[in-house]
């Protein structure tokens, strides 16, 4: 056998391996994207089921006018309602029409998370105390919360947790 044979030998071999090894790697794509597939499905089925479970927590938004948000904020964390968001808001009717009405243009809106089976009875709190009376006339509603991360639900649980048993946070 010549060198020249002894090379086309070689080359044959070498072209071979690298079409063996290509169709292994096509193989192995096919497999790593049938593996993907699988998993996206799995993912959207289990994002269904998801979306139809209850929630269970819902935001309670609060508005009163101006000044009075600090004393329904030290009630809602006296019945552990401790994960709150103050924020200033104004009204929306032109201000002339808003004094004619003897309505008060500058409002606190508090954003608080709430346990749904808590909600209702932390509505009802609400109303008799601070929304029925004059001196703090506002609106109260809750929103159901549907998505939350584990995360998020995990800290809203521990924070819960340790506010009742007076730890720090």
């Amino acid at each position: 056998m010549s060198n020249l044979d002894k090379i086309k030998e070689k080359k044959e071999n070498i072209e071979k391996k690298l079409i063996e090894k290509k169709e292994h790697l096509e193989k192995k794509i096919k497999e790593k994207e049938q593996k993907i597939r699988n998993h996206n499905a799995k993912q959207l089925k289990d994002k269904s089921k998801k979306d139809l479970m209850p929630a269970m927590f819902e935001m309670l938004i609060v508005i009163v006018n101006r000044g009075r948000g600090q004393a329904v904020l030290n009630y809602l964390k006296s019945i552990d309602v401790n994960i709150n968001i103050v924020s200033f808001g104004e009204g929306t009717a032109p201000s002339n029409i808003a004094s004619l009405l003897g309505f008060n243009q500058e409002k606190e809106v508090l954003f608080s998370v709430v346990n749904l089976k808590d909600s209702e009875k932390v509505l009802d709190l609400l109303d008799s105390i601070f929304l029925s009376t004059e001196k703090y006339s506002g609106i109260a509603c809750t929103i159901p919360l549907k998505s939350m991360t584990n995360v998020s639900l995990d800290t809203f649980k521990n924070y819960n947790s340790l506010s009742k048993e007076g730890g720090k946070q």
